[in-house]
């Protein structure tokens, strides 16, 4: 979320971007109730992720999927997960 904050991103386009990823309007598999963002960077501060950076990822936000309530509690409670308000709704 440093991403977001750093770039002006608020809950409200943090939203808008899972979406488009519904819509796919965006390259984003969201095969469940939650969305995870795990890598953001501006495009003009950085090119492409390479292939390395982008199985490690993978692997991060599979990890993350498999959270049950009490994980995403916990992460929540320790500052590893914030929350994004979606129309009115908290989506950890």
């Amino acid at each position: 979320m440093r991403f977001a904050r750093k770039a002006g991103l608020d809950d409200a386009a943090l939203s808008k971007a899972i979406q488009d990823a519904e819509r796919s309007l965006i390259a984003a598999d969201l095969g469940g109730a939650r969305a995870v963002f795990v890598h953001g960077f501006a495009k003009d501060e950085k090119g492409n992720i390479g292939p390395d950076e982008l199985a490690a990822l993978k692997r991060l936000a599979s990890e993350l999927m498999a959270f049950d309530g009490k994980a995403i509690a916990r992460a929540l409670a320790y500052g590893t997960l914030i929350e994004v308000m979606c129309d009115e709704e908290a989506i950890p």
